[in-house]
């Protein structure tokens, strides 16, 4: 994955200092709902379920025209995302063989840094499609309790956890004048984290070039 990642850098920087098109910034910002997709559930707990959860992200962007219909754009983000965690109805029988039901909910918060890099395909003067592959890199992830009915968690910061991730992101844009785009997305995890996990991101946001 890492030469993947810097070869298509090196493809990148190569057809930026070769090509006279012109080349645009911008900066973009959003919300986004994600949520954690398992390959699978312990079988021994019913209720276990990842749930989706609302986030954003920011970043700056550089699109690069390769002819009129197609445009390669790279952009650098920092977005905050994760999913909640739901474990509910959990038969709990004590040492005076009493039954107790509990449930626990809490929100994984990943703090990430982004790299999507795609191709822009334009439809006409205000709608593009847009995919590509986009790298992750999560520098942070944190617990926060939301429900504990036993009250023995605390929120805690993860360590050990996988902090790569790579994937494919589709989606479109319309540009509601020369400077300012809506854009949606949604992003797939290629690969599993932390053995099992695949992340799912939807996106929605606005651009603004400085065209």
């Amino acid at each position: 994955m890492r030469f993947l990642l810097f070869s298509l850098l090196v493809l990148c920087s190569y057809q930026i200092c070769q090509s006279q098109s012109p080349i645009t910034f911008g900066v973009k910002a959003g919300v986004n709902y994600s949520s954690y997709t398992p390959r699978y559930i312990s079988p021994p707990i019913k209720d276990l379920r990842y749930a989706g959860k609302f986030g954003y992200y920011l970043g700056g962007v550089i699109n690069l025209e390769l002819s009129y219909k197609f445009q390669l754009q790279g952009e650098l983000q920092y977005a905050k995302q994760g999913t909640r965690y739901k474990n509910k109805n959990i038969e709990i029988i004590n040492d005076e063989f009493s039954q107790q039901i509990v449930s626990f909910e809490s929100n994984f918060n990943e703090h990430t840094l982004t790299i999507p890099i795609v191709l822009r395909y334009l439809a006409n003067d205000y709608f593009a499609i847009e995919v590509g592959p986009q790298f992750g890199y999560i520098f942070s992830l944190r617990e926060h309790i939301i429900r504990d009915d036993l009250n023995v968690l605390e929120d805690r910061s993860l360590d050990g956890y996988d902090k790569f991730d790579f994937g494919c992101t589709v989606g479109a844009s319309y540009g509601m004048t020369d400077h300012i785009h809506i854009n949606g997305r949604y992003f797939f995890g290629l690969i599993e984290r932390n053995n099992h996990i695949k992340s799912s991101v939807f996106n929605l946001g606005l651009s603004y070039y400085f065209n």
